[in-house]
């Protein structure tokens, strides 16, 4: 034993018995070196997302009530770091409320059928081509035009 820890003994009026533990009593230590790391393809997306709108929830449901004793806190004590956590709380409580909707909407999207039926509306387009092929293109356009707006 140092001399430190010899001088706080008879200071304390300590009896020498509290020397170093026994290493059984110590905690083991686990080595995560061995451990397989679980590939991403294996886990579930469908299950993840589940699993996260559940944690979301439950985090709202207990920060509900956080969120009112904070305040009752913050109105008694009327001090203002007080003030300060309840505003940085609801300020947070509102981003998870914000995190748990884009997750319903981020599912949404993901469960829509893609539709292969869509319209693409070129606002810009560049002809590539000689000038006889384009006023062939466009005559081909305005006599296919006309031929819609013939009445029947």
């Amino acid at each position: 034993m140092s001399d430190l820890a010899n001088n706080l003994i008879n200071l304390l009026n300590m009896d020498d018995s509290f020397n170093d533990p026994p290493e059984s009593n110590l905690p083991t230590v686990v080595s995560i070196a061995n451990t397989i790391p679980v590939p991403i393809e294996t886990v579930n997306p469908e299950e993840d997302v589940r699993f996260a709108q559940d944690n979301i929830r439950n985090v709202i449901r207990d920060g509900s009530l956080s969120l009112r004793e904070l305040f009752d806190l913050a109105r008694g004590s009327e001090h203002p770091r007080a003030y300060e956590v309840l505003g940085n709380f609801m300020k947070t409580y509102a981003e998870l409320n914000k995190d748990l909707i884009s997750l319903h909407q981020l599912t949404r999207k993901q469960d829509a059928p893609s539709s292969s039926n869509t319209v693409v509306h070129a606002d810009k387009a560049v002809f590539v081509g000689s000038t006889a092929e384009l006023g062939e293109l466009l005559k081909k356009q305005r006599q296919a035009n006309n031929a819609t707006d013939l009445p029947q």
